[in-house]
């Protein structure tokens, strides 16, 4: 205890006055205690709202865990989607190579059955001109044998 009065009274006076009253050591020790009692409920508040701090961002990480779970499942969607599109887009394509490979083949077979129509009716023409030149032999003939 005498240590206690020794530490209290070097606090209050550390220049080693000592004070020339008795009842001086208790107003400094009941200071003191209201000062450790000021300091303790400065602490606790401070403690408090640390802790409702520390809750408040525990509910906003929570929060944002979530918001990025959420996005990380629209993403996983996303990339299934661009995944079937990609791969439509592959199929129509395909599809699309093939049909102009068609197209050109029929277009070749169009130019070249106009080609033999083209040469079919060119001999036609000669055909018939053929024809009408050797009607008029026979016929010139036929006047001819019918004129003996």
């Amino acid at each position: 205890m005498d240590k206690i009065k020794e530490e209290l009274l070097r606090a209050r006076f550390p220049l080693g006055r000592v004070s020339a009253r008795p009842f001086d050591l208790p107003i400094t020790f009941l200071q003191k205690l209201e000062k450790l009692r000021i300091e303790s409920e400065q602490s606790q508040s401070r403690a408090q709202h640390a802790e409702a701090e520390v809750k408040q961002l525990k509910e906003e990480l929570a929060k944002r865990e979530t918001t990025v779970q959420s996005l990380n499942n629209k993403l996983t969607l996303l990339q299934e989607n661009l995944d079937r599109a990609e791969k439509r887009v592959d199929e129509l394509s395909e599809k699309t190579r093939n049909l102009e490979l068609t197209t050109e083949q029929a277009e070749r077979k169009t130019k070249q059955s106009e080609a033999e129509r083209a040469e079919l009716e060119k001999r036609l023409e000669e055909m018939t001109e053929k024809h009408r030149v050797v009607k008029q032999e026979l016929d010139s003939t036929l006047k001819g044998l019918e004129d003996l």
